[in-house]
């Protein structure tokens, strides 16, 4: 497919996942509830992914993300600080924000080229299919992680899946002609697969604490 394709079926998928992790998190009747073998609550969770996609949303855009390193250390300071902004702890009102925060980024990336670059972290051009393929990523992981505090199901839709990995590949290409700068390489090996993790298995503090972002 080429990249307008794939971002078609991204900006689908995205819609289609952020209202499934929407509603386990409506659902819930505390939010204060630990994610297993993770630092963060579904509260925390869920307060991130209305973060990342926001800012998603900007670097679509054109603003330049202020991440100027992909180490996993700088990344979990960032978002843990974007975190700590928003207190929110209402199901509901966390649910609204999430699908709030997708149907702007869905705005902001619609009738584009997929193929359009974007000033993803640390400088790195990437593809805008690509983009909205990685944050669809974030959906996926972090409602993983949700579901298994939640002792809820989880399964992952295979071409979602597919779409999450071209995304990776677009930003592993980026990376390929310029090593990104104070990159723990070991980090984004864990990110990269994570999303390829099977349902059965329990999410590990560097994959979901650390999130590709």
């Amino acid at each position: 497919m080429d990249a307008t394709t794939i971002l078609t079926a991204a900006r689908a998928a995205l819609h289609e996942q952020t209202h499934r992790t929407a509603d386990l998190v409506a659902s819930l009747p505390d939010t204060a509830v630990a994610i297993p073998g993770l630092e963060w609550t579904i509260r925390e969770a869920a307060v991130h992914l209305v973060n990342v996609t926001a800012l998603y949303t900007e670097i679509a855009t054109g603003t330049p993300s202020p991440l100027d390193s992909l180490d996993k250390h700088t990344l979990a300071a960032f978002f843990a600080g974007l975190i700590a902004d928003i207190p929110e702890t209402d199901p509901g009102k966390l649910a609204d924000m999430m699908t709030d925060a997708t149907e702007r980024l869905l705005e902001a990336t619609a009738d584009r080229p997929g193929d359009q670059t974007t000033p993803w972290h640390a400088g790195f051009p990437l593809d805008l299919a690509g983009l909205v393929c990685i944050i669809l990523g974030e959906q996926i992981l972090h409602g993983y992680d949700m579901a298994i505090a939640a002792d809820r199901p989880w399964p992952i839709d295979p071409d979602h899946a597919k779409l999450v990995l071209y995304g990776y590949s677009r930003a592993t290409a980026s990376w390929s002609t310029r090593p990104p700068p104070r990159t723990s390489r070991s980090a984004t090996r864990s990110n990269s697969a994570a999303v390829t993790r099977s349902p059965s298995v329990s999410p590990t503090a560097s994959t979901a604490s650390n999130p590709p972002g």
